[in-house]
């Protein structure tokens, strides 16, 4: 059995290089290393390890196992490095957060986060092993602030707004990845890369993904998302539209954009520029 999930995990991630999904060594080392079917074992091997996202149907919370191919986008995008200190908004079933741990080592750590206290159950039984890990309960909008400042924050839920903890939670030129949601269809978000930029965030698209909704005092403004097994979440790659976020109050005037994308209540998002 495990030799089998082993060539079944080698597979899948050849075929993520090829693709571009993958292309550093340490994304692909963790992605080795780390058994995606300890984390969905409700799933046979062959649905593990293929390119699709699972409802985990062992909790009544809205939790998946995401897409391999989504995972990789985010986890290249976000450049981790040794020694990191990593905020994950969205625990799920603990996959992500292993996942990242391999590449910051044990001198980093990561904080998983979630609002829901049977995934945080769960995936603490997931992840027990795990020394540079820690997953708590709490509201994904606020952030953690006893391990901030982070170098990283990325959130593996649709988020409607950015909120403003966030910018202060990371350290200077830290990054956030984030689904958000910049208009279109009411499910549709853009992956979106940003750097903190003093008083605030820089940043580009990634790609079109549908996610799990945001819960908590941020969650999106739509209807929830009727979630199908083995869906392909991952939209077209999107252009990388140049944007910058400001809080509301400290926006430059929309003159200075060439085009005004989307106002939600408190940012103000620029975009495209040259």
């Amino acid at each position: 059995m495990i030799q089998k999930a082993e060539k079944l995990r080698v597979a899948l991630i050849a075929k993520l290089k090829q693709q571009g999904y993958v292309y550093s060594a340490a994304i692909e080392t963790s992605l080795l290393r780390v058994p995606r079917e300890h984390f969905a074992d409700w799933l046979s091997l062959e649905d593990a390890y293929a390119d699709k996202a699972f409802r985990n149907p062992l909790t009544e919370a809205d939790s998946s196992i995401s897409q391999p191919s989504a995972i990789a986008i985010m986890l290249e995008s976000f450049d981790l490095k040794i020694g990191m200190n990593v905020l994950e908004i969205g625990a799920g079933t603990g996959y992500n957060a292993a996942l990242m741990a391999h590449v910051v080592s044990d001198r980093g750590k990561i904080t998983s986060l979630d609002i829901e206290p049977e995934l945080i159950e769960k995936a603490r039984s997931k992840l027990k092993n795990y020394t540079n890990i820690q997953v708590h309960i709490g509201d994904g909008a606020l952030g953690f602030l006893p391990n901030a400042p982070y170098d990283r924050i990325v959130a593996t839920v649709g988020f409607w707004d950015v909120p403003l903890d966030y910018l202060t939670q990371l350290k200077p030129e830290g990054k956030l990845i984030l689904p958000l949601y910049l208009g279109g269809e009411p499910h549709d978000y853009v992956l979106v890369s940003l750097l903190a930029k003093g008083d605030h965030f820089q940043g580009y698209g990634l790609a079109n993904l549908r996610m799990v909704q945001m819960r908590g005092i941020n969650a999106p403004k739509t209807e929830r998302l009727e979630f199908q097994n083995g869906s392909n979440w991952q939209g077209l790659v999107a252009e990388k539209l140049a944007i910058s976020i400001y809080p509301a109050h400290l926006a430059p005037p929309l003159e200075a954009a060439e085009k005004h994308i989307f106002k939600p209540g408190t940012l103000t998002v620029l975009g495209p520029k040259t």
